[in-house]
Order: C-alpha cells, then sequence, then structure tokens
C-alpha cells in the first residue's frame, strides 16, 4: 500500500513539474511598450501560426516554441501607427496579420526589388485595454520548410479629445462668422 501511494505521488509530481514546463513555453506572449513599441525577429515552421518570437533588437531569441504573440494595452483609446511584417532571407514567404485573434488584412501588401514580401498595416485602431497580434505564414519560399522575418509595431499615440469648452469657442466662432456675413448681406 505504502508503495502504491509512493507511486500515485511521484507520478503527481511529474505531471505538475511537465504542466509547469510546458505552461511556460506555449503561447507566451512578448509584451510591446506603447511608449517605444517594439521591432525584432519571428521564426516559423511550415505554414500556419508563428513559433517563435526574438526578444526585440539586441534583445537576444528565444527560440521555437516560445513566444507566439505579442500584446500591447492602451490605457485610452489610441492609434498605432505602423505594424509591419517583412521578409529578408529567401523571396516567397507571405505573412497574414491576425489580430486580437482575427485574421485582419493588411494596408497594403508590396513585394520589394528582390522578391521579399512586405506587409504594411497603417494607423491601426485600439481601444482601452490589451490587444494582441501574432502573424500566420500563408506562403513559405519553394524549397523551404521553415525561416525568419521581421516584424515591427510603433509606439502608440493618443488622439487629443477636445475639451467641451473647445466645442462652445468653436461654436461661438462661427456664430460670429455667420453674423458678420449676414450683416454684410444687407449693406
Amino acid at each position: 500500500m505504502e508503495v502504491v501511494m509512493k507511486r500515485q505521488i511521484f507520478a503527481a509530481l511529474l505531471i505538475g513539474l511537465f504542466t509547469i514546463c510546458t505552461a511556460g513555453i506555449s503561447n507566451a506572449t512578448v509584451v510591446i511598450s506603447p511608449s517605444t513599441g517594439w521591432s525584432g525577429e519571428f521564426v516559423w515552421s511550415g505554414l500556419g501560426p508563428i513559433d517563435g518570437i526574438g526578444r526585440g533588437v539586441g534583445g537576444g531569441y528565444a527560440g521555437f516554441g516560445a513566444d507566439t504573440d505579442w500584446s500591447i494595452t492602451a490605457a485610452t483609446t489610441s492609434s498605432m501607427s505602423l505594424v509591419t511584417a517583412f521578409d529578408a532571407y529567401v523571396p516567397g514567404d507571405v505573412f497574414a496579420l491576425l489580430f486580437d485573434g482575427v485574421q485582419t488584412s493588411w494596408t497594403s501588401t508590396f513585394t520589394d526589388g528582390s522578391g521579399y514580401f512586405h506587409g504594411v498595416y497603417s494607423d491601426l485602431l485600439l481601444t482601452s485595454g490589451t490587444h494582441t497580434f501574432s502573424f500566420d505564414v500563408t506562403g513559405i519560399a519553394p524549397g523551404f520548410y521553415d525561416g525568419a522575418a521581421f516584424a515591427e509595431f510603433s509606439p502608440i499615440s493618443t488622439a487629443p479629445v477636445p475639451e467641451p469648452g473647445t466645442f462652445i469657442l468653436l461654436g461661438a466662432g462661427l456664430a460670429s462668422l455667420a453674423f458678420l456675413r449676414r450683416k454684410q448681406r444687407k449693406q
């Protein structure tokens, strides 16, 4: 009885250790700084979701099976002027953008003179809260199975919200212009 109980405890410990180790690897997130943005490499093996993200410029590399998406938290309604994925290793790779888990069309895509894919999303509106980004590999260069590419996320900027006093001043100015125009017509 004691041997069976020891085996059950040992098995439970092994399962717990395995769960802790794999939980740290699967679907981890790289946090984008709202004030500085993020740029660096990502990697993949085969079509579908990417497999890993580098730690940003000068930050090292996590490797396959590590980080698989990015997140950013906006304090207020904001915009991100640029989200881009671009290949620079082997021509023929193509990527799709996923924003909050939904595939989102690029604002523009192009292939540069060397044949490398560039996907650009301009002026992305972010509501307050946390948002996620990732990429799916939708095309791979002939003869290759895996690869790497670059991503860039610009810092976010908040659009100034006019105060009620601004609207009152604007309305008063427009009313004054209308009054002056009407007065000129009467003369």
